[in-house]
């Protein structure tokens, strides 16, 4: 009996540890921003990304060498799985290629709202195939959180339409083209060779970026060295391998309301490291933000209570039966 009480508790804590995950993905995410801007400020992006992406793929094959390696992984993985796996890595690279050449002419506070703008693109993309129910209470916590980005511009970061913005416009479509993929990729293969497989075409990409951008590859310079170490093991590698596995536990769209945060924690970089004003209203959007996060929980705590009263309607009408038959 005990065992029976326990497993269903099981999809529930397993849900919550990857809403945990995601959280401190975003985390990650957010406080690269202006590491990537200074990395690339005198150093070429093609290169730049292609020693990232390089360090990514290495740090793949180090920590998951074992499970890389065996047959019985690989012999899962069918032709939709693999096309499904690449495509998602294509998207992927443009996402981080279009955000890294933004980042050169835009400030990291506008940089981390345009690219959340995903938390909008990918309910639009769902809807767009099918995937996701139409109606009005799930556009109510997107709302919540735009609301709550458009605050953050009030952290001193200008929203001026250029060509850095533009980039970044194409991230945040790439970005949310990524959650929705990374949502449909096969649950019986695991995390690593999955973000393995995803980062081939970005290391392709980046090679053939690299060339065009600058041949032969500069020197790197030794505070760039840290840099790209950071950027290729933990948000490129590690992060995208607990994307993967958070995906198969949360949806697309919940996905993108927990990635909402990412300018928050970037603000919170800003104020942190950069010596960044955290006004009233960068306070109440990062609110706004949490509020659409914690919208389905306060959904469901909402309607239950609105369930009780005809449940306790129901029990006074038995309890009048129960005492006309005696």
């Amino acid at each position: 009996m005990n065992t029976q009480k326990a497993m269903p508790a099981q999809p529930s804590r397993t849900r919550n540890q990857a809403m945990l995950a995601l959280i401190g993905i975003s985390a990650i995410w957010g406080f690269s921003y202006p590491i990537i801007k200074d990395a690339t400020a005198g150093y070429p992006v093609g290169a730049f990304l292609l020693l990232r992406f390089g360090v990514a793929i290495v740090a793949m094959v180090l920590v998951s060498a074992r499970t890389l390696f065996e047959p019985a992984l690989w012999s899962r993985c069918n032709t939709r799985a693999l096309l499904l796996a690449l495509l998602t890595g294509l998207v992927d690279f443009m996402g981080f290629f279009s955000q890294t050449l933004g980042l050169q002419t835009t400030a990291s506070g506008t940089a981390a709202f345009i690219t959340a703008l995903y938390v909008v693109i990918v309910p639009l993309l769902m809807l767009a195939a099918r995937c996701a129910p139409r109606g009005l209470p799930q556009w109510i916590p997107m709302a919540l959180s735009l609301a709550g980005l458009t605050c953050l511009l009030g952290q001193g970061a200008t929203l001026e339409i250029g060509p850095g913005e533009a980039w970044l416009m194409l991230s945040a479509l790439a970005f949310a083209m990524q959650i929705v993929l990374t949502g449909l990729l096969p649950g019986d293969i695991n995390a690593p060779a999955l973000v393995t497989l995803q980062l081939i075409p970005c290391i392709l990409g980046a090679s053939v970026l690299a060339l065009v951008d600058s041949t032969p590859l500069p020197a790197l310079p030794a505070e760039t060295l840290w840099p790209v170490l950071y950027l290729g093991i933990v948000p490129a590698a590690l992060a995208t391998v607990g994307q993967t596995w958070a995906q198969r536990h949360v949806s697309a769209n919940e996905t993108a309301l927990v990635f909402c945060t990412e300018p928050v924690w970037g603000a919170l970089a800003g104020a942190l490291w950069v010596g960044e004003r955290f006004t009233t209203i960068g306070a109440f959007g990062c609110a706004l933000i949490l509020l659409a996060m914690a919208w389905p929980q306060l959904k469901t705590v909402i309607n239950r209570h609105r369930t009780q009263p005809s449940m306790l309607c129901a029990m006074a009408v038995c309890d009048d039966q129960r005492d006309a038959t005696r």
